[in-house]
C-alpha cells in the first residue's frame, strides 16, 4: 500500500496570499506560531485532481455530476471529504479544483 505524502500549505490573512509550505522560511513560520490566528494550515489529501493539481482541505471543487455543484474539501473525523462524500471514493478524474475558500470563498453558497 502506497502512503500518502504528509504536506501542508498555509494562507496568510495579512498578506491575503497562499503560502507552499516548502517555500516558508523558519522566521515565517516562527511568527505564524507567535501569531495565532494569522494563517490557516492546510494539509495535503494525498488525491489530485483531474488536471493533476495537488488537492489541499479548503480547496473548492467542481465534480462532475447532474447538479454541477461546487464542494469544500474538509478533514473530518480524521477522513478528508468532499460535500458528504469521503474524498476517496470520488473519481478524481472528474474532479477539478477551481479555487479555495480563503481567496474565493464567493464559490460555495
Amino acid at each position: 500500500m502506497k502512503q500518502r505524502e504528509i504536506k501542508f500549505r498555509a494562507y496568510s490573512h495579512r498578506s491575503k496570499r497562499m503560502w507552499g509550505w516548502s517555500t516558508l522560511t523558519d522566521e515565517e513560520i516562527g511568527e505564524m506560531l507567535r501569531e495565532p490566528n494569522q494563517e490557516e494550515i492546510m494539509q495535503f489529501t494525498g488525491l489530485l485532481d483531474k488536471q493533476g493539481v495537488e488537492i489541499y482541505e479548503g480547496d473548492i471543487v467542481k465534480v462532475r455530476n447532474p447538479e454541477q455543484n461546487h464542494y469544500r474539501v474538509m478533514l473530518i473525523e480524521r477522513s478528508f471529504q468532499s460535500g458528504a462524500w469521503p474524498i476517496l471514493r470520488i473519481d478524481q478524474g472528474f474532479t477539478k479544483i477551481i479555487g479555495n475558500i480563503y481567496e474565493n470563498p464567493d464559490l460555495i453558497k
